[in-house]
């Protein structure tokens, strides 16, 4: 049985530069260069975003849904009657808030 393992973020950038380098040598245009380069920026961002971003919070939010399943179990005891009347009480005056343009003073 063969093991498998998946490619390298190194090898992938790698093959969509030698991609994109052999369709610009082949369309040989400057538009068509222009919009190739679009092109695969568009592609390159997707795929890193794949690799660093996306890929890891796929585990973190197996977790969170796990927590959030106990957290309800724990929280199942207060209804929403309850929680209603736990946040009724919190007031929040919007006219004397400070916004960050107020605090900023230039030298």
């Amino acid at each position: 049985m063969s093991n498998f393992q998946s490619l390298h973020p190194w090898q992938i950038f790698t093959l969509l530069f030698g991609a994109f380098c052999t369709l610009v040598r082949y369309f040989n245009h400057l538009l068509m260069t222009i919009i190739i380069c679009v092109a695969f920026g568009g592609v390159a961002e997707v795929v890193s975003k794949y690799l660093y971003v996306w890929k890891r919070t796929s585990g973190k939010i197996c977790e969170q849904k796990k927590e959030a399943t106990l957290s309800n179990i724990i929280l199942d005891d207060e209804t929403d009657e309850e929680l209603e009347e736990k946040y009724a009480n919190i007031e929040v005056n919007f006219d004397e808030s400070e916004s960050e343009e107020e605090e900023y003073i230039p030298k």
